[in-house]
């Protein structure tokens, strides 16, 4: 399961992060305070890098070495990405923006990017889905939504919703554990 941070892609570079003092901080910067799973505090302790590959709108390409955090009491997996970075997605947020907002001024995909025109068009059918699904009216103008969603999310069908860390709710599994109930009966 991914999460997304509030620093930029930049500070993921893989150059940047060669020597082990740099790598430990941006892990402290980005670490959850709690496991999104089961709620435990401060339980996520890193467990690897992997490498990503993204693509900026100058079409250059960058290797990022994203941080995976295990969570030590239910052992589920997390990468934490760059605020601009979608989930399934090489391209970032101010491309796929920049490419949305095109097509909506001009009413045709982008030619001049060397981007594919099925992925452009799947792009756009993911942003007015996501206008469908909203569950707050963004109105009927199609450049002011996509200024009113953040970057992150003009790309999900369902819909989200913003929350502090510490308010978010955990469901925590029952316990199949069988208590034993004594009863004490006083006299008379």
């Amino acid at each position: 399961m991914p999460l997304q941070c509030g620093l930029n892609f930049k500070e993921f570079q893989e150059e940047k992060l060669r020597d082990h003092r740099s790598r430990s901080e941006i892990a402290s910067r980005v670490r959850p305070r709690r496991c999104p799973y089961c709620g435990q505090h401060e339980v996520m302790r890193i467990h690897s890098w992997c490498p990503r590959y993204v693509i900026d709108e100058e079409n250059a390409s960058w290797r990022l070495l994203v941080p995976v955090f295990v969570c030590t009491e239910c052992h589920v997996h997390i990468r934490v990405l760059p605020l601009e970075c979608h989930a399934h997605c090489n391209h970032l947020s101010p491309t796929i923006r920049s490419m949305v907002l095109s097509w909506i001024r001009n009413g045709r995909h982008v030619r001049s990017l060397r981007i594919d025109q099925r992925l452009q068009r799947h792009w756009v059918r993911r942003f007015l889905l996501r206008l469908q699904s909203s569950c707050y009216s963004l109105g009927t103008d199609l450049e002011d939504a996509l200024s009113k969603l953040p970057s992150f999310s003009f790309l999900f069908h369902n819909g989200y919703k913003t929350l502090m860390q510490d308010c978010i709710g955990y469901c925590i599994p029952s316990s199949q554990r069988i208590f034993s109930f004594d009863v004490c009966l006083g006299p008379g």
